[in-house]
């Protein structure tokens, strides 16, 4: 697994922590726009982050495949393997 693609995997990691976050923080405080804004920032940050991520080293689930000739989703390696290798990079 590249650097690159690790810090990717990183950042799609924070991204899913603060919209896990923002979606609790949402679910008490519906009609918060600030919290609605924030929460919508950093869902299409994290859209970007995975379509990036997916163009180069393909799908993260399965419902990313990116290919209409072949089914890319089990491709290797999986975007998990590794994983501990992300914990030591920096952002």
């Amino acid at each position: 697994m590249t650097n690159e693609q690790q810090k990717l995997l990183k950042k799609l990691q924070i991204c899913d922590f603060v919209l896990t976050e923002a979606t609790l923080y949402l679910d008490t405080h519906p009609n918060n726009t600030m919290a609605l804004e924030y929460f919508n920032k950093h869902n299409e940050m994290r859209k970007e982050i995975s379509r990036e991520y997916t163009e180069k080293y393909g799908p993260l689930t399965r419902f990313d495949n990116n290919s209409d000739r072949s089914w890319q989703w089990t491709k290797n390696p999986w975007p998990w393997e590794n994983m501990e290798d992300c914990n030591n990079v920096e952002l």
